[in-house]
């Protein structure tokens, strides 16, 4: 914050929009984040300093590795893709899912 410019990137998840049980502290974190990233959109706003919140939907990670129903398998995109694909939204949109297929 010292040169007054940058961006500041938070990811939160789809699932603060979805019912989610059994994950329910993980949802709740991720709701803080999305709001969190929201407020300090605002506290910022006279600055050039640029927060964005990123909500992916499934993304391959340890945590996902596990999950195999069909639903879930088809949005499951790398890691790596997801980042390159969220880089390019930066600037653009304050919140986004950050990837064209989620």
């Amino acid at each position: 914050m010292f040169r007054n410019k940058g961006a500041i990137v938070n990811v939160a998840s789809i699932s603060t929009h979805l019912p989610t049980p059994y994950y329910s502290i993980y949802v709740a974190t991720k709701s803080f984040v999305e709001k969190l990233t929201e407020s300090l959109q605002y506290e910022y706003s006279d600055t050039k300093v640029y927060f964005q919140c990123l909500t992916p939907c499934v993304v391959r990670t340890k945590m996902t590795m596990d999950m195999d129903y069909e639903k879930v398998r088809e949005y499951k995109t790398s890691a790596l893709i997801y980042a390159k694909n969220a880089l390019t939204t930066l600037g653009y949109a304050p919140n986004t899912c950050g990837h064209w297929y989620h």
